[in-house]
C-alpha cells in the first residue's frame, strides 16, 4: 500500500465488532465502534459497553432507513 493507515485497536471480540482509534481527516483522529453487517440493528452489549469506556459518548451514523446494501 502506498498510504497505509495507523490504527490504535482499543478492543474486538474477533467476531462481531472492533473499536479503535482511527485517522479521520487531515490530522484528526476518531474513536469508532465497526460492527459485522449481521449486526447493525442489534449491536452486542459488550460492543456497546466497550465503546462507551474507550471513547465516551458518541454518534450512529449508520441508519437502517437510510442506508440500503
Amino acid at each position: 500500500y502506498s498510504n497505509p493507515l495507523t490504527i490504535a485497536v482499543l478492543f474486538t471480540d474477533y467476531q462481531t465488532c472492533f473499536v479503535g482509534i482511527l485517522p479521520f481527516g487531515d490530522q484528526a483522529e476518531q474513536c469508532m465502534l465497526w460492527v459485522e453487517v449481521e449486526y447493525l440493528e442489534r449491536i452486542p452489549q459488550r460492543c456497546n459497553d466497550a465503546f462507551a469506556n474507550s471513547c465516551g459518548s458518541g454518534f450512529l451514523l449508520y441508519s437502517k432507513e437510510l442506508c440500503h446494501f
